[in-house]
Parts: structure tokens; sequence; C-alpha cells
């Protein structure tokens, strides 16, 4: 990941918390709305579970310690479709629901970059799950 998409998310994600504050609740209203299966998946999740989730997939956006093979992200692929049998459409909507959400929350201060690097990061960890065994 280039310093130029770190810097540019970084920043797109501390604007629209400065002018949102907490924006997990609207990441999950906007993923239950792009995914009705993710919803029924996850009616049993509370608050803290729904924020570690957002937490672990902000490390992802930010940082490339945990791609590769057998890295970290591998593990909750594993996890997450072996065992509560997630589909690929649902991390599809779950990081269009965080863009989407983020994207609003910066309101004018959103650009060309911000939209580049979003695009750009979310595309490298939607194609790692799309080769993950069990995705296909």
């Amino acid at each position: 990941m280039s310093v130029s998409q770190t810097t540019d998310i970084t920043r797109s994600l501390e604007i629209c918390a400065n002018n949102l504050g907490d924006i997990v609740p609207q990441v999950y209203q906007r993923f239950f709305q792009l995914s009705a299966p993710a919803q029924q998946l996850m009616g049993h999740s509370d608050d803290q579970m729904r924020g570690r989730m957002f937490e672990q997939t902000l490390e992802l956006l930010m940082t490339d310690d945990h791609f590769g093979e057998n890295g970290y992200l591998d593990w909750e692929l594993d996890n997450h479709l072996l065992a509560y049998q997630v589909d690929r459409e649902m991390y599809e909507a779950f990081f269009a629901a965080i863009t989407d959400v983020v994207r609003e929350g910066t309101g004018d201060a959103w650009g060309t970059a911000d939209a580049a690097a979003w695009q750009a990061r979310t595309q490298l960890i939607l194609d790692q799950v799309y080769r993950h065994p069990g995705s296909a």
C-alpha cells in the first residue's frame, strides 16, 4: 500500500469521525440495507462485537501486515466462511457500507484521491477474499 493511499484513507476517516463521531452504528445500518443475509446472520451480534469487527477492518484498510498466505486475513476468512457461512457478497457490501459512510461523512473534503485510495484498498482486500479457498 502506498503512503499516499494510507494518508488519504486515514485523513478521510479522521474528517468523518470529527464530523459524525462514532460511525460504527451507521456503517452497520448501511451494511444491513445492502445485505439482508448479513443482517440475518449478524442478528445476534452486539455493539461490542460489531465494534471489534470494525476495528479489525480498519487495520486491513490501513496496514499490509495482515495480507498474504496464512496471514490474519486468511485466518479470518477461514473462520467466517466455515464457521459462519459468510459469503463474498457480504464482504463487498460491508466495504461498500464503510466507504459510503466515510464519503458522506467527509462531505466536501472527499476528493478523487480519497475515492481512488478507498477503491484500490478495498479491491485489494476483496481480491484476497475471492482467491481464498472456499469463497468461490
